[in-house]
Protein backbone atom coordinates (compact mmCIF):
# COMPACT_ATOMS: atom_id res chain seq x y z
CA UNK A 1 0.00 0.00 0.00
CA UNK A 2 3.13 2.10 0.68
CA UNK A 3 4.54 1.43 -2.78
CA UNK A 4 1.36 2.37 -4.57
CA UNK A 5 0.86 5.74 -2.46
CA UNK A 6 4.59 6.36 -3.25
CA UNK A 7 4.10 6.29 -6.82
CA UNK A 8 1.14 8.38 -6.72
CA UNK A 9 3.10 10.95 -4.94
CA UNK A 10 5.80 11.04 -7.72
CA UNK A 11 2.93 11.26 -10.50
CA UNK A 12 1.40 13.71 -8.44
CA UNK A 13 4.90 15.94 -8.13
CA UNK A 14 5.80 15.45 -11.97
CA UNK A 15 2.35 16.83 -13.00
CA UNK A 16 2.87 19.61 -10.71
CA UNK A 17 6.42 20.26 -12.14
CA UNK A 18 5.59 20.23 -15.62
CA UNK A 19 2.82 22.34 -15.05
CA UNK A 20 5.13 24.78 -13.17
CA UNK A 21 7.50 24.58 -15.69
CA UNK A 22 5.26 24.73 -18.80
CA UNK A 23 3.73 27.47 -17.33
CA UNK A 24 0.26 26.49 -18.75
CA UNK A 25 0.22 29.41 -20.99
CA UNK A 26 -1.71 28.90 -23.31
CA UNK A 27 -2.73 32.72 -24.72
CA UNK A 28 -6.38 33.18 -25.75
CA UNK A 29 -6.51 35.94 -28.40
CA UNK A 30 -9.75 37.80 -29.08
CA UNK A 31 -10.33 39.07 -32.04
CA UNK A 32 -13.47 40.93 -32.20
CA UNK A 33 -15.26 41.46 -36.19
CA UNK A 34 -16.97 44.55 -36.25
CA UNK A 35 -20.13 45.13 -38.88
CA UNK A 36 -19.28 48.57 -40.17
CA UNK A 37 -17.02 47.53 -42.94
CA UNK A 38 -18.79 45.57 -45.30
CA UNK A 39 -18.08 44.39 -48.50
CA UNK A 40 -20.11 41.83 -50.71
CA UNK A 41 -19.36 39.93 -53.37
CA UNK A 42 -21.55 37.85 -55.71
CA UNK A 43 -20.64 34.13 -56.62
CA UNK A 44 -21.40 31.19 -58.99
CA UNK A 45 -22.61 28.37 -56.38
CA UNK A 46 -23.43 25.82 -59.57
CA UNK A 47 -20.81 23.63 -59.39
CA UNK A 48 -18.86 21.60 -56.59
CA UNK A 49 -17.13 24.77 -55.54
CA UNK A 50 -18.27 28.52 -55.54
CA UNK A 51 -16.26 31.01 -57.44
CA UNK A 52 -16.89 34.79 -57.62
CA UNK A 53 -18.69 35.71 -60.54
CA UNK A 54 -17.06 37.21 -63.29
CA UNK A 55 -18.19 38.55 -66.76
CA UNK A 56 -20.01 35.10 -68.09
CA UNK A 57 -23.45 34.56 -66.57
CA UNK A 58 -24.42 33.16 -63.60
CA UNK A 59 -27.43 30.85 -63.57
CA UNK A 60 -29.86 32.92 -60.89
CA UNK A 61 -30.58 30.19 -58.08
CA UNK A 62 -26.53 29.32 -58.31
CA UNK A 63 -26.23 33.06 -57.31
CA UNK A 64 -24.28 33.26 -53.95
CA UNK A 65 -23.91 37.05 -52.40
CA UNK A 66 -21.37 36.55 -49.67
CA UNK A 67 -20.78 39.39 -46.91
CA UNK A 68 -17.07 40.23 -45.97
CA UNK A 69 -16.84 41.87 -42.78
CA UNK A 70 -13.61 43.81 -43.29
CA UNK A 71 -13.14 45.43 -39.95
CA UNK A 72 -11.47 43.40 -36.76
CA UNK A 73 -9.81 44.28 -33.78
CA UNK A 74 -7.37 42.16 -31.94
CA UNK A 75 -7.09 41.60 -28.24
CA UNK A 76 -11.05 43.92 -27.94
CA UNK A 77 -11.01 42.64 -24.48
CA UNK A 78 -8.03 42.51 -22.16
CA UNK A 79 -6.13 39.51 -22.50
CA UNK A 80 -4.73 37.20 -19.83
CA UNK A 81 -1.44 38.00 -18.50
CA UNK A 82 1.56 35.86 -18.69
CA UNK A 83 2.24 33.89 -15.69
CA UNK A 84 5.64 34.39 -14.07
CA UNK A 85 6.96 31.09 -15.23
CA UNK A 86 6.39 32.43 -18.84
CA UNK A 87 7.32 35.93 -18.49
CA UNK A 88 10.70 34.96 -16.46
CA UNK A 89 11.85 31.93 -18.56
CA UNK A 90 10.56 33.29 -22.21
CA UNK A 91 8.78 30.48 -23.23
CA UNK A 92 6.37 29.83 -25.90
CA UNK A 93 2.52 29.87 -25.35
CA UNK A 94 0.14 28.35 -27.74
CA UNK A 95 -2.15 30.89 -29.50
CA UNK A 96 -6.59 30.04 -29.12
CA UNK A 97 -8.19 32.55 -31.41
CA UNK A 98 -11.71 33.31 -30.21
CA UNK A 99 -13.99 34.95 -32.56
CA UNK A 100 -17.03 37.37 -31.66
CA UNK A 101 -18.62 40.21 -33.31
CA UNK A 102 -18.82 43.73 -31.53
CA UNK A 103 -21.65 44.34 -32.95
CA UNK A 104 -25.01 43.14 -33.04
CA UNK A 105 -27.27 43.22 -36.67
CA UNK A 106 -30.50 44.00 -36.15
CA UNK A 107 -32.07 43.00 -39.94
CA UNK A 108 -30.26 42.10 -43.19
CA UNK A 109 -31.95 43.19 -46.65
CA UNK A 110 -30.70 42.26 -50.03
CA UNK A 111 -32.28 44.49 -53.46
CA UNK A 112 -31.21 44.98 -57.06
CA UNK A 113 -30.96 48.21 -59.01
CA UNK A 114 -33.65 46.47 -61.36
CA UNK A 115 -36.57 45.19 -61.63
CA UNK A 116 -35.82 41.37 -60.51
CA UNK A 117 -39.70 40.85 -61.56
CA UNK A 118 -43.10 41.90 -61.38
CA UNK A 119 -43.78 41.88 -57.46
CA UNK A 120 -39.90 43.02 -56.96
CA UNK A 121 -39.27 46.54 -58.77
CA UNK A 122 -35.84 47.75 -58.58
CA UNK A 123 -34.84 48.81 -55.30
CA UNK A 124 -37.60 46.70 -53.53
CA UNK A 125 -36.11 44.07 -50.77
CA UNK A 126 -35.65 40.81 -52.65
CA UNK A 127 -35.42 39.01 -48.84
CA UNK A 128 -37.83 36.32 -49.84
CA UNK A 129 -35.81 35.21 -52.95
CA UNK A 130 -33.11 34.70 -50.64
CA UNK A 131 -31.87 32.37 -47.72
CA UNK A 132 -30.75 34.37 -45.15
CA UNK A 133 -30.31 32.78 -41.80
CA UNK A 134 -31.91 33.70 -38.42
CA UNK A 135 -29.90 36.68 -37.36
CA UNK A 136 -29.17 35.11 -33.84
CA UNK A 137 -27.07 32.01 -35.62
CA UNK A 138 -25.45 35.10 -37.52
CA UNK A 139 -24.26 36.95 -34.56
CA UNK A 140 -24.08 33.85 -32.14
CA UNK A 141 -21.50 32.56 -34.89
CA UNK A 142 -18.03 31.69 -33.87
CA UNK A 143 -16.40 29.35 -36.70
CA UNK A 144 -15.95 31.94 -39.42
CA UNK A 145 -18.17 35.43 -38.35
CA UNK A 146 -15.78 37.44 -40.78
CA UNK A 147 -18.06 36.44 -43.44
CA UNK A 148 -21.75 35.16 -44.18
CA UNK A 149 -23.08 33.60 -47.28
CA UNK A 150 -26.58 34.70 -48.82
CA UNK A 151 -28.03 32.27 -51.32
CA UNK A 152 -30.42 32.86 -54.14
CA UNK A 153 -33.62 31.03 -53.99
CA UNK A 154 -35.31 32.09 -57.03
CA UNK A 155 -34.13 33.75 -60.53
CA UNK A 156 -35.06 37.47 -62.06
CA UNK A 157 -37.72 36.77 -64.36
CA UNK A 158 -35.72 37.77 -67.13
CA UNK A 159 -31.90 37.40 -68.42
CA UNK A 160 -30.36 40.97 -67.36
CA UNK A 161 -27.16 42.24 -65.19
CA UNK A 162 -27.69 43.23 -61.79
CA UNK A 163 -26.16 45.38 -58.87
CA UNK A 164 -26.89 43.90 -55.60
CA UNK A 165 -26.73 45.80 -52.50
CA UNK A 166 -27.00 44.35 -48.73
CA UNK A 167 -27.82 46.96 -46.04
CA UNK A 168 -27.13 45.86 -42.79
CA UNK A 169 -29.25 47.78 -39.07
CA UNK A 170 -27.09 47.39 -36.48
CA UNK A 171 -29.31 47.69 -32.73
CA UNK A 172 -27.30 50.70 -32.07
CA UNK A 173 -29.10 52.03 -35.45
CA UNK A 174 -26.16 52.39 -37.78
CA UNK A 175 -26.47 51.52 -41.42
CA UNK A 176 -24.02 49.46 -43.16
CA UNK A 177 -24.52 49.20 -46.80
CA UNK A 178 -22.24 47.53 -49.86
CA UNK A 179 -22.91 46.34 -53.35
CA UNK A 180 -21.95 43.93 -55.75
CA UNK A 181 -20.34 44.45 -59.09
CA UNK A 182 -22.57 44.17 -62.37
CA UNK A 183 -23.61 40.70 -62.57
CA UNK A 184 -24.89 38.72 -65.19
CA UNK A 185 -28.24 36.69 -64.65
CA UNK A 186 -29.54 34.23 -66.66
CA UNK A 187 -33.13 32.91 -65.20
Amino acid sequence: MLKKLSYLALLWCGVLGYSVLTGCCEEIVNVCITSDELDVVAYDNGDSLAVEAGDDFVFGKALMLRMNFTGYRLYCNKPRPASFITSAYATSCSETYVYKHLDTIASITVSADKDYDAQHPAGSSLNDLFYIPELNVFNLRQDRPYYFDLYALQSPAQRDSFVYTVKLELTDGTNVEASTKRINIVP
